[in-house]
């Protein structure tokens, strides 16, 4: 029994420190994403900044899509998708892409791809 018991320990302990990794990750992964969309939000200064955000915005929504573990699958479409529905992401969004219209062809053109994503991801229901 006091094998069972430490192997029991032992499987709780595990359990414990897989939470507070999944946690630790889904927290740095928030992080990244409110930094790439702040990188959206300065457009006007930094354009190459903001396109390169916006390509890395459309891989990271796409590979959410093509995840296999539908549980991440969800998370990821409501971190990524929670602001775009409450507008400000939209807004955002918005604005890069008429300064990518005035000003920056290629950063239109990701903006657009972008907004097709996000709507599609949004809108999926969720399983």
């Amino acid at each position: 029994t006091i094998g069972n018991l430490s192997n029991g320990q032992f499987c709780c302990e595990t359990d414990t420190k897989l939470m507070e990794v999944q946690q630790q990750k889904t927290e740095e992964s928030t992080s990244i994403l409110k930094t790439l969309w702040n990188d959206l939000a300065y457009a006007l200064h930094q354009p190459h900044n903001a396109c390169l955000a916006a390509k890395f915005l459309i891989f990271r929504l796409r590979f959410s899509l093509l995840s296999n573990d539908n549980n991440d699958n969800n998370q990821q479409k409501q971190a990524l998708g929670n602001k775009y529905d409450n507008g400000k992401q939209y807004h955002i969004l918005q604005q890069a892409k008429n300064i990518g219209i005035a000003t920056n062809a290629r950063l239109e053109q990701l903006c657009h791809k972008l907004q097709e994503v996000l709507e599609d991801t949004t809108y999926q229901p969720n399983n």
